[in-house]
C-alpha cells in the first residue's frame, strides 16, 4: 500500500509539473509573439523613418536644384518663346500692319540678350529683329555672335527662319552652310526632321540641289576605297554593300522546290542561290516600283519647315538636359514615398541623342523607311542619292547570277539520271523522260524478281539430310530416336519453304516495283514540274535587270528639273 500511495503521489506531482510546463509554453509563446509584433513595427518605423529622410533629402535637393534652375535657365524659355514669336508668320503680318512696333520687338530681343549671353538663341532672336527693322549691320553682328556660340543650330536657325519668311535664297545659302558643317558619320536626330523639310522644297528649289548633291558626295564618299582600281572592283563592292538589303527582297525556296532539290544533288547549292539572287534583283525592282509610284503624296504648307524649327528651339543643351533629369529623378523619389528601388523602375532617364550614319540612314530610308521616320519626299531623295551605287549592284549580282546558271541539271531517281537542260522544254521531252524512268524501274523489278528462285543445292541436301534421319529414327529409341524424327520434320519443312517461298516473294517484289515505279515517276514529274518554274522564275529575274536602266523613281518636277552633281 505504501509504494502504490507514492506511486500516486508521483504522478500526481507530474500531472502538476506537466500544467506548469504548459502555462510557461504559453507565455514564452505569447512573449514570442510580442516581441515578434514589437520587431516588425521597429523595423516599420525605421524603413518609414529611412524613406522620410530620403524624400525630405530629396525635397531640399529639388529645392535647391529649382532655384538654380530659375536661377540660371528661367531666361531661356523666354528666348525660346519670343525665337517662336518672332518667327511666326503672323508676327511678320503684324508689322507690316502696324500692330507691332520694330522698336518693341528689338528692345525684347536685347533684353534677353543681356539677360543670357551664353545662350546662342539669345544673339539668334537679335539678328531676327533687326531684320524686322532692316538693320543690317546688327543684324550680321548678331549672326555671328550666335555662330561663334553654337555654329551648327545658329545655322540650321537661320536657314529655317529665312524659309518662314520666303527668303528662299537666303535659306538656301544657309542650308548649304549647314550641311558643309555636318559629319556625316555622325548625323543627330535633327537631321531628318530638316531632310523632311528640304526635301519637300519647303526652303526652296535651291536648297534642295544643295541637299541632293551634298547628299550625293556624302555617299560617294563614303564609298570610296583606296584598293579599287577598275569598274569591276567597284562593281564589287558596291554588290558587298547592296547585296544583304536587296537578298531580303528575293523569294525562299523552303519548300518550293523539295523535289528538284532531293533528285539534283549536289548541284542544288549552286542552283539555289543563282535563283535567290536573279529573284532578289527582280524583287528590289517591284518592291521600289511599289514603294516609289508615280502618284506621290503631296504635301501641304510648311508643316516639315514648322517641325525642324519647334524642334530646334525646344532642344535643351547639355547643361539643361543634366539638371532637368536630376529634377525628375528627385520628383520620381518624392512620388515613390522614398522608394528609390522603386523609383529607379518608374523613372525613365531621357536616351543619350541617337546618331546614325549617312551611308545607314540611306539604306535604311530605302528598304525599312519605317525605322528612319522620313516623309516620302525624303525618302525619294535618299533613293536618287543611292541610285549611282544601287544600279552597279544590281548589274554586279545579275552578271553573278548569270555565272551560276548551269546548262543542265542532273536528275537521278533510283540509280537512274537524266539531265535536264536549264532552257524551257516541251511537254514531250518532260514526258519522255518520265517513261524512260518507267521502263527503267520495270525493267529492273522484272530483274529482281527473276533472281528469285529455289536454291536446288541447298532443298536437296535438306532433303537428303531428312531421308536419313527418317532412317536412323526407325532404329533409335528413346530420346535419340525423337530427336532423329524432329530433326526429320525440321528439315523438310526448311526443303518444302525452300521452294514454296518463291512465288510469295515475288509476289511481294512486283508490288514493291509497282509502288516504287509509281512513286518515282511522280516523284520525277513533280521535280521536272519545279525545274521550269525555277528557271522561269531565274531568267524572268535576269531580264529584270535590264529594266533598272529604263526605270528611276518617281522624282518630282523639281528632282527632275536639277541636274546632279
Amino acid at each position: 500500500m505504501g509504494t502504490q500511495a507514492t506511486i500516486s503521489q508521483l504522478a500526481e506531482k507530474v500531472a502538476d509539473f506537466s500544467a506548469i510546463l504548459s502555462q510557461t509554453r504559453a507565455a514564452v509563446g505569447a512573449v514570442r509573439t510580442t516581441t515578434e509584433a514589437t520587431h516588425r513595427v521597429l523595423n516599420s518605423f525605421v524603413e518609414r523613418y529611412g524613406r522620410d529622410q530620403i524624400v525630405a533629402n530629396a525635397q531640399a535637393e529639388l529645392s535647391r536644384l529649382t532655384t538654380e534652375w530659375v536661377a540660371r535657365f528661367a531666361e531661356r524659355r523666354r528666348i525660346r518663346a519670343l525665337a517662336r514669336g518672332l518667327a511666326h508668320a503672323l508676327t511678320e503680318d503684324a508689322v507690316t500692319r502696324g500692330l507691332v512696333d520694330t522698336n518693341t520687338i528689338e528692345a525684347c530681343s536685347q533684353e534677353q540678350l543681356l539677360l543670357e549671353p551664353t545662350f546662342w538663341l539669345a544673339p539668334a532672336v537679335v539678328a531676327v529683329a533687326a531684320g524686322y527693322s532692316s538693320d543690317i549691320e546688327r543684324a550680321a553682328r548678331a549672326r555671328g555672335h550666335a555662330l561663334t556660340l553654337d555654329q551648327a543650330k545658329a545655322t540650321l536657325f537661320f536657314a529655317l527662319t529665312c524659309s518662314r519668311q520666303k527668303r528662299q535664297s537666303e535659306a538656301a545659302r544657309w542650308m548649304d552652310r549647314y550641311l558643309s558643317g555636318l559629319d556625316p558619320s555622325d548625323l543627330g536626330q535633327e537631321f531628318s526632321v530638316v531632310l523632311d523639310a528640304v526635301a519637300g522644297a519647303e526652303l526652296g528649289i535651291e536648297a534642295l540641289t544643295y541637299a541632293r548633291q551634298a547628299m550625293t558626295r556624302w555617299d560617294r564618299e563614303g564609298n570610296a576605297r583606296p584598293f579599287i582600281l577598275s569598274p569591276s572592283d567597284s562593281a564589287f563592292a558596291h554588290l558587298t554593300r547592296w547585296q544583304p538589303w536587296m537578298l531580303d527582297q528575293g523569294a525562299e525556296s523552303s519548300g518550293r522546290f523539295d523535289a528538284l532539290r532531293k533528285l539534283c544533288g549536289t548541284q542544288w547549292a549552286e542552283a539555289e542561290q543563282g535563283w535567290q539572287t536573279a529573284t532578289a534583283v527582280k524583287g528590289t525592282l517591284d518592291y521600289l516600283r511599289a514603294e516609289y509610284s508615280d502618284s506621290p503624296p503631296t504635301t501641304n504648307g510648311n508643316h516639315g519647315t514648322d517641325i525642324a524649327l519647334n524642334h530646334l528651339i525646344s532642344q535643351l543643351d547639355p547643361d539643361e538636359s543634366r539638371m532637368h533629369e536630376q529634377m525628375e529623378r528627385l520628383r520620381a523619389i518624392i512620388e515613390h514615398g522614398g522608394d528609390t528601388e522603386a523609383a529607379a523602375a518608374d523613372f525613365k532617364a531621357p536616351k543619350e541623342p541617337e546618331t546614325i550614319d549617312f551611308q545607314t540612314l540611306l539604306e535604311r530610308a530605302v528598304f525599312e523607311p519605317g525605322t528612319v521616320h522620313l516623309g516620302y519626299p525624303a525618302r525619294l531623295l535618299a533613293l536618287h542619292s543611292a541610285m549611282p551605287t544601287l544600279r552597279p549592284a544590281v548589274t554586279a549580282m545579275k552578271e553573278k547570277s548569270e555565272s551560276l546558271l548551269p546548262e543542265h541539271l542532273t536528275l537521278t531517281v533510283e540509280g537512274w539520271s537524266c539531265q535536264v537542260p536549264t532552257t524551257p522544254t516541251t511537254p514531250d521531252s518532260r514526258q519522255h523522260a518520265v517513261n524512260d524512268l518507267r521502263k527503267y524501274l520495270e525493267r529492273r523489278t522484272v530483274a529482281v524478281i527473276g533472281s528469285v528462285a529455289p536454291m536446288w543445292p541447298r532443298v536437296l541436301t535438306c532433303y537428303a539430310l531428312a531421308a536419313a534421319c527418317a532412317f536412323l529414327a526407325v532404329f533409335l529409341n528413346g530420346a535419340a530416336g525423337s530427336l532423329a524424327k524432329v530433326l526429320t520434320v525440321l528439315l523438310l519443312a526448311y526443303a518444302v519453304w525452300g521452294v514454296a517461298h518463291v512465288p510469295f516473294r515475288r509476289h511481294q517484289l512486283r508490288e514493291d516495283g509497282t509502288r516504287r515505279r509509281a512513286e518515282g515517276t511522280a516523284e520525277l514529274k513533280k521535280a521536272l514540274g519545279q525545274h521550269t518554274h525555277l528557271f522561269q522564275q531565274w531568267r524572268a529575274g535576269l531580264t529584270s535587270a535590264t529594266q533598272w536602266n529604263n526605270w528611276s523613281p518617281a522624282a518630282g518636277e523639281q528632282l527632275n528639273s536639277q541636274p546632279e552633281e
